[in-house]
C-alpha cells in the first residue's frame, strides 16, 4: 500500500481464527439442526483471510446448542453458529 505522496502506509494485520462447520468434518451429522449450527475452532490461525466465510456471521462460544440459542438476539439471528471448543483429530 502506498500513500499518494509516496510514503508507505502501515499495514494492519488482523489475526483470523479459523472455524470449520461440524457438517463438513462429520458428514453424518448433516440435517440435524444442532449440527448445522455448530462449528469447531481449529488450532491453526493466521493473518491471511483468503478462504473466509463471505459476509458476516456471529460465533457464540457455549457448552451446548440451547445455551447458545438463548443469547441470540436481533441481527444475530440471521447468521449465527456456536462453538464448544477446538476440533482435535
Amino acid at each position: 500500500f502506498h500513500e499518494p505522496a509516496g510514503k508507505d502506509l502501515a499495514v494492519n494485520q488482523v489475526e483470523v481464527t479459523w472455524y470449520a462447520r461440524r457438517t463438513t468434518l462429520e458428514t453424518s451429522t448433516r440435517g440435524i439442526e444442532e449440527s448445522e449450527r455448530e462449528v469447531f475452532e481449529l488450532e491453526a490461525s493466521g493473518v491471511n483471510p483468503v478462504g473466509c466465510i463471505s459476509g458476516r456471521c456471529h460465533i457464540v462460544k457455549a457448552p451446548d446448542f440451547e445455551s447458545a440459542r438463548q443469547v441470540i438476539t436481533g441481527e444475530m439471528a440471521k447468521s449465527w453458529y456456536f462453538c464448544r471448543g477446538y476440533f482435535i483429530q
